[in-house]
């Protein structure tokens, strides 16, 4: 694996570990599970919730940490860390943002369908 991209992942995984602190207060998303009629879970399923509980102020182009999770393909990339920091430190207390259960397991059934950008037709 070349020196970049080791670098990249380095950074990525070590920037969802620090937590954001403000910026996002206060938004909600989609708290439902329901997936589609074939149980696989998509990026079109969980961007509602990465969008408003991981991006805005911290994690997106703009954000204070460099990690953006707007686009699909920075998504895939961060998939596996973003489902281990769920677990524990992400979204930090200190921001008043919390994932509900069913977000947590929405995120988590996106990464057992294979972190897929949508249902192949």
């Amino acid at each position: 694996m070349g020196v970049v991209v080791r670098s990249l992942l380095i950074g990525v995984y070590a920037g969802l570990l620090v937590g954001c602190d403000g910026g996002m207060l206060g938004q909600k998303s989609d708290d439902s599970t329901e997936e589609s009629d074939s149980g696989v879970v998509t990026y079109v399923d969980v961007k509602p919730i990465l969008d408003s509980k991981c991006g805005g102020a911290c994690h997106s182009a703009t954000g204070v940490h460099r990690i953006d999770l707007e686009s699909y393909g920075n998504a895939r990339l961060s998939g596996h860390a973003i489902l281990r920091v769920i677990k524990g430190s992400m979204p930090p207390a200190s921001s008043g943002i919390t994932l509900s259960e069913d977000e947590k397991k929405k995120l988590e059934l996106w990464g057992e369908s294979g972190f897929l950008e949508k249902e192949e037709q």
